[in-house]
């Protein structure tokens, strides 16, 4: 395994179906996902469990469920349980783009940190994201 992907999930508006798919679409295989919430939503770990055997790549969750903020503790956690040496984190609500991880491979050296950046889109626009536009590379262009 390359690389462990550390998503920071802070509330429930994740689209875990657009995730997903933008996840299966990356050009770089090797990978697991380990998600570190802060907090703790049924739910969600009911619909990642239900996804786990259609997806190329591992799944982790991690949660807990106090009622106080635990960010840091959670992605410490995630850091613990990751497979791999090379780790990259995303907040929850991205959707990466395709070469995402392998650009992040490609660009890493011994000692360096790589940095990349997110574009906030409207509510409009966020929410006319499809699966099958991620499927067919149009949020590519």
């Amino acid at each position: 395994m390359k690389c462990s992907l550390i998503i920071a999930l802070e509330d429930n508006k994740l689209n875990l179906l657009l995730l997903a798919e933008a996840l299966k679409m990356q050009t770089e295989k090797s990978f697991e996902v380990i998600f570190a919430h802060d907090g703790y939503d049924k739910e969600f770990e009911a619909e990642l469990e239900a996804m786990k055997t259609s997806l190329p790549y591992s799944i982790t969750y991690l949660s807990h469920n106090e009622n106080s903020y635990k960010r840091e503790m959670m992605l410490n956690r995630a850091i613990e349980a990751s497979q791999s040496d090379y780790l990259i984190f995303i907040e929850g609500g991205v959707i990466p783009h395709a070469d995402f991880i392998k650009d992040h491979l490609r660009l890493s050296a011994y000692g360096k940190v790589v940095a990349a950046g997110k574009i906030v889109l409207a509510n409009e626009i966020s929410e006319a994201i499809t699966e099958q536009m991620i499927i067919s590379r149009k949020l590519h262009s």
